[in-house]
């Protein structure tokens, strides 16, 4: 599996069985988690670090203990021994994704819940503390829509697919949200429940960076429940021209559970 996701709703875990987790997990991750006010917090942290043990384990045929992840100096985790690794995880309200392309893809995976403000001036408000995160064209795509349900998704979506780009990038935010603008093809989509692009200009999704069209990076969105978003975004290494060459990855889900009984196997 190259794309999975945890639904931490679902796991059965309190403060008191928590060390029984943090045993797959670095001392370094264990402390940092534990710095965490928010039990939830601490669980959404957890999950994705998990993920990484797991995969990772599993890739490598490994036990997790033998296998240390440090972290870059934007806070981007990697494989000490196995430079070659690419994966990120993402984590946000009862979902906690992973995403893993060919060795040396960058790639990175964000997930956001679509939250709409039900009043006119809370989303005047709610669209102004976030002017300087889009361009103009994004703003009059987002803000097109007379549905203010679908203004929402759209500027959730455009979130989404930043934040993967700039997780995919490594920089982080100090990259530049505004050097980055998407400009969706609303014609061409099909379907909400999946949609990928980047490889050229008459794809559902383009990405221009600092105005100038990029066919470097392939983008897949999955859309979860009505409320949640899936974006991957990931480097076009071998230089795509159409998608026929790239197998369908659909997201698969996994329990915490699940994934300790196989850790302990190895």
């Amino acid at each position: 599996m190259k794309r999975i996701f945890i639904d931490i709703s679902k796991w059965n875990c309190n403060e008191k069985n928590l060390k029984t987790y943090f045993d797959f997990i670095q001392i370094e991750e264990q402390q940092r988690i534990r710095q965490f006010y928010r039990f939830e917090d601490k669980k959404r942290s957890l999950a994705g670090r998990l993920l990484l043990k797991f995969k990772s384990s599993e890739i490598y045929g490994k036990k997790p203990k033998q296998l240390e992840f440090g972290r870059t100096i934007y806070g981007k985790p990697y494989l000490i021994e196995h430079s070659e690794f690419e994966a990120n995880i993402s984590h946000h309200s009862k979902y906690v994704i992973f995403g893993f392309e060919e060795f040396n893809c960058q790639i990175g995976v964000d997930v956001v819940e679509i939250k709409e403000e039900k009043e006119e001036n809370q989303t005047i408000h709610f669209f102004q503390d976030f002017q300087e995160c889009f361009t103009k064209k994004e703003w009059e795509q987002i803000l097109q829509p007379l549905q203010n349900k679908d203004k929402f998704i759209r500027f959730f979506w455009f979130w989404s697919l930043k934040e993967s780009f700039i997780k995919a990038d490594g920089k982080g935010l100090s990259f530049g949200l505004f050097r980055i603008e998407f400009i969706i093809n609303w014609e061409s989509i099909i379907s909400l429940n999946f949609v990928r692009g980047g490889i050229s200009k008459n794809d559902p999704i383009q990405l221009f960076i600092d105005g100038v069209f990029s066919s470097d990076w392939i983008f897949e969105s999955t859309f979860i429940d009505n409320s949640f978003i899936f974006s991957v975004c990931f480097k076009n290494v071998n230089h795509l021209l159409n998608f026929d060459e790239i197998p369908f990855q659909n997201f698969e889900e996994i329990s915490i559970d699940e994934m300790c009984s196989k850790m302990k196997e190895k």
